[in-house]
């Protein structure tokens, strides 16, 4: 169950080593993370915020590629604990839901999302994510988000032995 008490659905993550466990994946370290940081271009000198930070994987990453204030933001307490653990502390993390996520007067040159819209249940919560990603963007700024197929299991991932996976 989130903090809230709404059961999570079966195909999120339930624990936080389960979470890690992904983010060593060289599926991950290989393929996603080179095609999603092209997309999110040359951060040097601008100001980011990582909606679905989780512990703070791409967050750090946008950090030492010099963006000027890098924020975090997730749902999670205990990913969000990991992600300070991990540090660096200049990068200043938030425990709040994307749905309704804002930061007075404050907004970003691109705002991040990781895999934050695939964890819409309903179109109403799709919208939010959307308004608060909108609302989070200064008048120059850039929305970045991908997402997966939520049917595509590694299980299904024909390619996966080709990469050095493991076998399923």
């Amino acid at each position: 169950m989130d903090r809230k008490g709404n059961q999570i659905p079966n195909n999120q993550y339930q624990t936080k080593k389960e979470y890690h466990r992904i983010e060593t994946q060289k599926l991950k370290n290989e393929m996603e993370a080179p095609n999603y940081l092209q997309l999110i271009g040359d951060i040097e000198g601008k100001s980011v915020i990582d909606l679905g930070c989780g512990d703070g994987y791409y967050t750090r990453i946008f950090n030492l590629k010099k963006g000027s204030s890098v924020v975090g933001v997730d749902l999670c307490s205990e990913l969000i604990d990991i992600a300070i653990e991990m540090g660096p502390s200049n990068i200043k993390y938030y425990v709040a839901d994307c749905q309704f996520f804002t930061l007075a007067g404050q907004y970003f040159d691109i705002v991040a999302a990781e895999f934050l819209i695939q964890h819409a249940t309903s179109l109403e919560m799709l919208q939010n994510f959307i308004r608060t990603a909108y609302g989070l963007l200064n008048s120059n700024g850039r929305f970045v988000g991908i997402t997966r197929n939520m049917k595509l299991t590694p299980e299904n991932y024909h390619f996966q032995h080709n990469l050095g996976g493991r076998q399923s």
